[in-house]
């Protein structure tokens, strides 16, 4: 079971990916994201960087949906989410895909390389 800290915290990376705000998680949010990300380093399609990056995004995506989306609709909902986190923290292999996932987009998201996350660097991995 997840503390009262775990689920506050999974709760807000939730409402992250949620980049509609529509209440719930879909590979459009994903998406979004990703592309928020790739026109704030100017990566396009050509690059190796861009490609390594969409399968990052599709491949936590796709683990995402065959995990969590239990009742098969294309989206996660907040309940299903936090199954899920109950489930991946509990598991250091499957743990490992978000970790990976996470640093390659804090890599991407330093906008100007000093090892920090400002708001507007923030801001524009967001909502760009």
């Amino acid at each position: 079971m997840l503390t009262t800290l775990q689920k506050r915290k999974w709760t807000r990376l939730f409402q992250v990916y949620d980049a509609d705000r529509n209440g719930t998680i879909e590979k459009d949010d994903f998406e979004a994201i990703f592309h928020n990300l790739v026109q704030a380093r100017n990566l396009t399609e050509e690059m190796p960087q861009y490609q390594q990056l969409y399968a990052k995004f599709m491949e936590e995506w796709e683990y995402l949906q065959k995990d969590a989306d239990k009742n098969g609709n294309g989206k996660i909902e907040l309940a299903e989410w936090l199954q899920h986190a109950e489930r991946r923290i509990n598991n250091p292999n499957i743990y490992q895909i978000l970790v990976d996932l996470a640093d390659r987009v804090f890599e991407l998201l330093d906008l100007d390389g000093n090892g920090v996350i400002g708001v507007e660097e923030y801001k524009t991995f967001y909502w760009s």
